[in-house]
């Protein structure tokens, strides 16, 4: 039994976990199990189990997830990570969820984003640069495979736990040697590009944020998906 772990986080349009139920139904034929974990249960046809989470308002988003990722420590031993806003767009199978990708090498790179998100890669690139590793971005918004007898070994070092680091970061660049630039993605993160722009028969995986779920791309999802 393969555990998918979704945490679930409050969106503008709130429909997103739904579509990414039935992808998961649809396109993942491997014997799993999802569990949802967060303050509401979600309304879906799919099967799922659900661990009630309550978010510490006096924390950040981050800080919340540390919390949410030391609780599934504690439960699985391996599982998929992915989110409400990640769905597959076709058959896949573990082997193809366990390919490590990365987003971009950061080693050379100068001017570094200052914003929130920028401050948890730089201290989490700082940290392996420290340690004399590879300095690669895994934040690709993809489903991530992880064994939880390695995070347990990173997520005091790299403040994992506290919502100071970023988890795919510090783990793709500690033990996933082999990775992978990641080109079979479609994402949406301004409302600028459109859906139907794409064969989405070439792609395994489609990921919005709020800024790119413009009124095209959530017809395309009901529709691809109802």
């Amino acid at each position: 039994m393969i555990n998918v772990i979704i945490p679930l986080i409050k969106s503008n349009w709130q429909k997103e976990i739904i579509f990414s139920l039935r992808s998961w139904s649809r396109y993942f034929k491997e014997n799993h199990k999802i569990t949802i974990i967060g303050e509401h249960r979600p309304n879906s046809e799919i099967d799922f189990d659900f661990i009630y989470h309550k978010k510490n308002k006096n924390q950040t988003k981050e800080e919340n997830l540390g919390d949410i990722i030391k609780n599934v420590l504690r439960e699985f031993k391996e599982f998929i990570w992915t989110n409400d806003d990640i769905y597959l767009l076709k058959d896949i199978t573990l082997e193809e969820i366990k390919t490590p990708y990365y987003h971009q090498d950061l080693s050379g790179i100068k001017n570094r984003n200052n914003n929130r998100w920028g401050k948890l890669l730089w201290n989490t690139a700082d940290k392996l640069t420290k340690n004399k590793k590879k300095i690669l971005n895994g934040e690709t918004h993809t489903p991530y495979f992880y064994e939880s007898d390695k995070i347990k070994k990173i997520i005091k070092e790299y403040e994992i736990d506290s919502g100071k680091g970023l988890l795919r970061t510090a783990y793709l660049n500690n033990f996933c040697p082999d990775s992978k630039k990641l080109e079979n993605k479609i994402g949406f993160y301004n409302s600028e590009g459109s859906i139907l722009d794409y064969d989405h028969a070439n792609f395994n995986f489609l990921n919005h944020d709020d800024n790119g779920l413009t009124e095209e791309l959530k017809n395309w999802i009901s529709e691809f998906y109802k």
